[in-house]
C-alpha cells in the first residue's frame, strides 16, 4: 500500500497553487499567477463546498492580481467574500483581518479614495494594536498606508509620525545599516521632500546610498 504522501490531497495542493501564484505575481508574470490562483480556488472548492481560511487566503492573495490588472470591482469582490469567511469563523477582530483591510484600502488609494481608505486602515490598526506585535509585517503596513493616507489627506503630524515609528520598528528588527529598512527610509524622504524639507531628505537620501 502507498504511503498518504503519494497521493497530495486536494487542500494541500490548493496551498501550493496559492503559494505558486502569489510567486508569480510578485514576479509580474501575471498569467500563471492567474491560472495557480484559479487551480487553487478550485482545489478548495473540491475539498470542501463551504469557503475555508485556505479559500479566504487566496482569493486575498487573487484580489492583489486583479487590482494590478486594473479589475477594481473583481478585486473588490474578492476582497469582501475573504472578509466574510473571517469574520463568521473568527470574529470582526480576528487577525487575518489586518491583510485583507491592508489590501481593500489598497484599492480604495489607487483611486483616490482617501477618505474610505482612512477608515479601513484606522480598523485594519486597532485589531493590529489589539491582537498583533508591533513588529509584524503586517501592523507595520497598515502604519505606512495610513501614513500615505495621512500625507494625501493633509494631516502631516500624524504622517510623519508614522513614517518615523516604521523607520524606528526596522531598525529595532534590522538593525540600523541593514537593507531592510530601505523602503521605509526612502518613504520618509520622500514626504520630506514633498513638504520641503530639502535638508532632512538629503539627509536621508545619503543614509539611503551609505547603506
Amino acid at each position: 500500500m502507498e504511503s498518504d504522501s503519494s497521493h497530495p490531497r486536494p487542500g494541500f495542493l490548493g496551498q501550493v497553487h496559492n503559494e505558486l501564484g502569489y510567486c508569480y505575481y510578485r514576479s509580474n508574470m501575471f498569467q500563471e499567477s492567474e491560472e495557480n490562483f484559479k487551480k487553487s480556488l478550485a482545489f478548495f472548492h473540491k475539498t470542501s463546498r463551504r469557503a475555508t481560511f485556505d479559500t479566504a487566503f487566496t482569493l486575498n492573495n487573487y484580489a492583489l492580481l486583479c487590482m494590478e490588472t486594473g479589475r477594481r470591482d473583481m478585486a473588490l469582490s474578492m476582497l469582501k467574500k475573504s472578509m466574510r469567511i473571517f469574520t463568521s469563523g473568527l470574529g470582526e477582530q480576528a487577525p487575518q483581518m489586518v491583510h485583507v483591510l491592508n489590501n481593500l484600502a489598497r484599492s480604495h488609494m489607487q483611486i483616490g479614495a482617501y477618505s474610505e481608505a482612512l477608515a479601513v486602515l484606522e480598523k485594519a490598526l486597532d485589531i493590529a494594536t489589539h491582537s498583533l506585535l508591533s513588529h509584524y509585517p503586517e501592523v507595520m503596513l497598515v502604519k505606512e498606508l495610513l501614513a500615505e493616507t495621512y500625507q494625501h489627506l493633509g494631516n502631516l503630524d500624524d504622517a510623519e509620525r508614522l513614517f518615523l515609528e516604521v523607520v524606528a520598528s526596522k531598525e529595532t528588527l534590522h538593525g540600523s545599516q541593514d537593507p531592510g529598512i530601505l523602503p521605509a527610509l526612502n518613504a520618509l524622504g520622500r514626504f520630506y521632500l514633498k513638504q520641503g524639507f530639502l535638508e532632512k531628505s538629503l539627509g536621508l537620501h545619503d543614509r539611503i546610498l551609505s547603506i
